[in-house]
C-alpha cells in the first residue's frame, strides 16, 4: 500500500467530524448527515501500529458551515 492513495470513507456524520491519524488532523466534515472521505496516506506509518481518532459533534449550532 505504500505509495498509493489511501482513504477512509464514512457513511455519515450528523453535523461535524474531525479525523486524526497518529495525532495529525487528516480531514474534517461540516454539514448535514452525509457520507464523506478523508485521504490518510501521508499520515499512515507503514509496518507500524496506527491510531485513528474520529471526533463527532452533532450539536447543530456549533457546526453550522455558514
Amino acid at each position: 500500500m505504500k505509495g498509493k492513495r489511501i482513504f477512509l470513507r464514512f457513511e455519515g456524520v450528523g453535523s461535524c467530524a474531525e479525523v486524526y491519524i497518529n495525532g495529525h488532523l487528516a480531514g474534517t466534515h461540516k454539514g448535514t448527515y452525509s457520507a464523506f472521505v478523508c485521504e490518510i496516506g501521508s499520515q499512515v506509518k507503514f509496518g507500524e501500529e496506527n491510531e485513528i481518532v474520529v471526533k463527532a459533534d452533532n450539536t447543530a449550532p456549533r457546526c453550522n458551515p455558514h
